[in-house]
């Protein structure tokens, strides 16, 4: 995982959206935040900090602005400066060129130290010499090698920018260009500095107008090449023209709306560790800012369907679709909201087992379709059944995670009752159902299903925590306890349940502050979901799509097990009850006597 460093911006009473540094576990984060440039507003700094807040978003203050923001300071979170190219070079070997870069740079970087902005775009070379490539490319990372060592002790992170081809005629006069190759316009230059450079306070700022035109200058560059970039934290959205004969100038500045740029923001939104979406707009703010802030936070948001940024084809039609139905669901209810995605990701799960794609398709269409009127078309009594316990009884992600806090408490103390009875761990712990694929709601039980030699330890198991429940105290973890020699029922009920995961004896789980909840968290970023801890102990989750494989579960199978436990009085023992769930698996799951099987099920109990 990469580690994005630490920053921190004022917070203030402006309800500005989340600009929060990464905080809690392995430092996950959700999707990127936008943030909007000083340089969109062509008045002083206090005319931008008044766009900014109009617009509730945090900024990026240019080097136009750096002596006014010393002065001032900032009265609006601000994330990060940009650096006066201008007035250095790291590509000169020139000593009197460096010593006055350095201190420049230095006096810069102390402006952005002093606003409390840990964070400074620079551009590998700066104001550009007439050297050959391959020594430029040398000289910047020994000088750039000796400025992050300043950089680290200001805790600011320096942001590597890639640069536009100097090949193209009609250079704008800003460049001062007296070379046709700028170091970064290609990304392996971008890549042989940082690997020379070992510094966690050393990242990468992609300029999407720079990445197009590099893109139309070299026919065997992908835009892969710039997004599989690594520490990535960083982007600079401008939407350039794509066309070189018109994108010859620093910024051409359309709305972000392009299927390219879409497909380029998707990209980098799924990318570990990407914080910042940097807009560079146009001077007409009013029309132009606004509109633009909602195409890209539409494009990075978690119900947009996931794009391919070469092909620029949509990876799963059917999860874009699933999302925006259960989009439509929770709206209904007021809950489609940055803090419901994990039950937005279940009803969509739900949705894709419930309907054939072509269906669903049809539902997204259908705009005026409630909720009523989608359950009932669900002709699956099981996928019925879960649309409605989650939209009657609707939960947030926080509510999720927290009752996993709670189930860790409770799995930790059945655990130490097992050891008090037997005075050993079990020999194995499973958990299986909607916990192992990542679909756990704020009121789903913990399915658990333990190996024992001792079967004495079930029924005391039992009593105990009966007793319990009968005070009034919750018991979510169903804990069904088996024979070694029931190993077989026990892979039927995983084979059953979906999905599993072994826990092994289960000390580590006994043991381990939060075990549940990390275990909890690993599999929602196998999932495509992005985890992060705001400051105040709030949790924020972003999604890049879900599971659209349908669930084969065995209808005959639900319709046995509702059987014996509805009849187990006139089965006899319980051993033999078991036994005969256990053969009865073995030939459901068998693809040859299945269909059989399933034949004989339909004439022994009707559904």
């Amino acid at each position: 995982m990469i580690s994005t460093g630490t920053y921190n911006v004022p917070s203030g009473s402006y309800g500005f959206r989340d600009v929060s540094g990464p905080e809690g576990r392995k430092d996950v984060v959700t999707h990127p935040q936008v943030i909007m440039s000083t340089a969109c507003v062509s008045g002083d700094l206090g005319e931008a900090f008044d766009v900014a807040k109009k617009q509730g978003v945090a900024v990026e203050v240019m080097a136009a602005h750096l002596d006014e923001l010393a002065l001032t300071g900032s009265p609006v979170p601000a994330v990060s400066v940009h650096l006066n190219r201008s007035k250095y070079s790291l590509s000169s070997g020139d000593a009197k060129v460096l010593e006055s870069s350095y201190r420049e740079l230095k006096r810069e970087i102390d402006i952005a130290a002093g606003a409390g902005i840990h964070m400074a775009v620079i551009h590998p070379e700066g104001t550009y010499t007439d050297a050959p490539a391959e020594e430029r490319l040398r000289n910047i990372v020994s000088n750039l090698g000796k400025l992050i060592k300043y950089a680290e002790k200001k805790e600011v992170t320096l942001l590597l920018e890639n640069m536009p081809p100097g090949k193209f005629d009609g250079t704008p006069q800003w460049m001062a260009a007296r070379t046709d190759y700028k170091i970064g316009e290609r990304p392996e230059d971008l890549r042989h500095i940082l690997g020379r450079i070992d510094s966690p306070n050393l990242k990468i700022n992609l300029d999407l107008n720079h990445l197009q035109q590099s893109l139309d200058c070299y026919p065997d560059l992908k835009i892969a090449d710039f997004t599989g970039l690594p520490h990535v934290v960083y982007c600079h959205v401008n939407d350039a023209e794509p066309n070189p004969e018109k994108a010859r100038g620093p910024h051409v500045h359309h709305p972000p709306g392009t299927p390219r740029v879409r497909g380029i923001l998707e990209e980098l939104s799924r990318k570990e560790g990407m914080r910042y979406l940097s807009l560079e707009q146009g001077k007409d703010w009013q029309e132009t800012i606004p509109a633009s802030i909602a195409l890209i936070e539409d494009t990075v948001s978690p119900e947009t369907a996931p794009f391919h940024a070469d092909s620029l084809q949509v990876k799963d039609p059917l999860a874009g679709t699933a999302l925006k139905v259960a989009g439509r669901l929770l709206k209904e209810r007021g809950l489609d909201d940055p803090h419901h995605v994990l039950l937005k990701r279940n009803i969509a799960t739900y949705l894709v087992n419930a309907f054939p794609g072509t269906e669903l398709a049809e539902i997204s269409k259908n705009s005026v379709t409630n909720s009523s009127q989608i359950l009932a078309q669900v002709l699956s009594s099981r996928w019925r059944e879960k649309l409605e316990r989650d939209l009657m009884n609707p939960y947030s992600d926080t509510d999720v995670l927290e009752h996993v806090r709670q189930l860790d408490g409770e799995l930790k103390e059945k655990l130490r009752f097992i050891l008090e009875q037997t005075g050993r761990p079990p020999l194995k712990v499973y958990i299986n159902g909607s916990f192992a694929k990542g679909r756990l709601g704020a009121n789903s039980d913990l399915d658990t299903v333990v190996e024992l030699r001792d079967e004495n330890v079930l029924a005391a198991l039992k009593h105990d925590f009966a007793e319990k429940k009968k005070t009034g105290r919750e018991d979510g973890v169903m804990m069904v306890a088996l024979r070694p020699q029931d190993r077989f029922l026990r892979t039927f009920n995983e084979a059953l349940a979906g999905a599993s995961l072994d826990l092994g004896d289960g000390k580590r789980a006994l043991e381990e502050d939060g075990f549940l909840l990390n275990k909890y968290l690993d599999i929602l970023e196998e999932k495509k979901c992005s985890v992060q801890r705001t400051p105040e102990g709030e949790w924020r989750i972003s999604t890049s799509g879900i599971e659209t494989k349908r669930e084969t579960a065995n209808e005959h199978v639900n319709e046995f097990i509702r059987f014996f436990h509805q009849n187990k009085k006139t089965l006899g023992a319980f051993d033999y009850r078991k036994t005969i769930a256990t053969m009865l698996g073995g030939v459901l799951l068998c693809p040859g006597f299945g269909r059989l099987a399933g034949a004989i099920t339909d004439r022994l109990i009707p559904s």
